[in-house]
This record gives C-alpha cells, structure tokens and sequence, in this order.
C-alpha cells in the first residue's frame, strides 16, 4: 500500500463480524458475518401487515395543492393533511387553493390582494412567484379575462415536433411537407 500502513486482517474481521447485512437468496432472511467469514442465520425479521405507503414526489404534491380537496381519495386526504400540519405549508396550500379558484371563476378583481399576500407569506417560491407574476401584469391580467387561448396554436406546433421527429434522419423538407398535409 502506498500509505505504508500495514494491512490488519484481524481488524477486517473484526468489522466483518459485527456488520449486519441482507443477504438476497431464496428465503430473504437476515445473517451475520462471523469472524471466519461464514454466514449466520438471524431471526426472521417480522413482515408489514399493511404495504408501505408510496413515496410522494414534488410533482405529485404540487397536484395534491391544486386539486379539488372533494375530489381526492382518501389516502391523498389523509397524506394533504399531514403534511398542512406545518404553518408554511399550511400557508402555501391556502393561497395555491385561492389562485385556483380565482382562475377558474376567471375572476382579476382580488388578483392584488392575491399577489401581495404571496410577498408577505415570507415563502420565498410563493414570492419569486408572485413577483414573475407581476412583471408580465397585462398578460396575466388578460389570462384572466379574455375568453381567447392559444391552446390551437400549441397543439398545432406540438403535433408538427412529433412529425418532425418521428421522421429525424430520414428526409429533407419536401417529405416533412407532405406528412404535415397529410395529417392535417
């Protein structure tokens, strides 16, 4: 070894002997090392009744925010719960509910009150947020009520990428053009 620290085989067994590991056969069972190297069989590890509860992902509670709270099953209920339990979260939960009923109802005039309780929440996203808002004033306010969207649009263009990349590789412009009419 280049650190000049003689190698103690005494020492690793040592080590080896008191770490716990799962070994991964037929039976699943719990063994222990023994100072010769050789497995030990351990009592069997008692099994969950119920499954454990799935992990929840910043995605999937970012939707248990602004969904409909009549419209969960019962484990999400009981999961939105927990987790309000904390102030902010609590908080954040209130005003992401408040900004889906505002947009729903397509209602602009509580928009202010809205956007300045998001500063004063001290949450720093929900401030980020509210202050991106306000940059684009007109067009939020607009989003909220015109009656126009460029949903069209969107699906157009995302339909013409699909096209296009269905196809990479394979031809020049004169081909995307007849797929493009061709689909449409």
């Amino acid at each position: 070894m280049a650190t000049g620290v003689p190698f103690d085989q005494s020492i690793m067994a040592r080590v080896a002997s008191t770490r716990l590991f799962r070994e991964l056969d037929d039976g699943h069972r719990w063994v222990q090392l023994q100072g010769d190297g050789k497995p030990e069989a351990l009592a069997q590890p008692q099994r969950q009744a119920t499954p454990p509860a799935k992990k929840m992902v910043p995605r999937h509670l970012a939707w248990l925010f602004l969904r409909d709270p009549e419209q969960l099953e019962k484990q999400e209920k009981q999961t939105l719960s927990l987790i309000r339990k904390a102030q902010k979260v609590e908080l954040a939960y209130r005003l992401a509910q408040q900004f889906v009923t505002l947009l729903k109802e397509r209602n602009a005039q509580p928009l202010s009150t809205w956007l300045w309780d998001c500063q004063m929440s001290g949450i720093s996203d929900l401030v980020t947020f509210a202050q991106g808002l306000e940059k684009e004033g007109s067009a939020f306010h607009a989003a909220f009520t015109l009656p126009y969207s460029n949903g069209p649009v969107e699906g157009k263009i995302n339909k013409l990428k699909y096209i296009k990349r269905s196809m990479y590789g394979r031809g020049g412009f004169p081909l995307l053009r007849q797929r493009v009419l061709k689909a449409a």
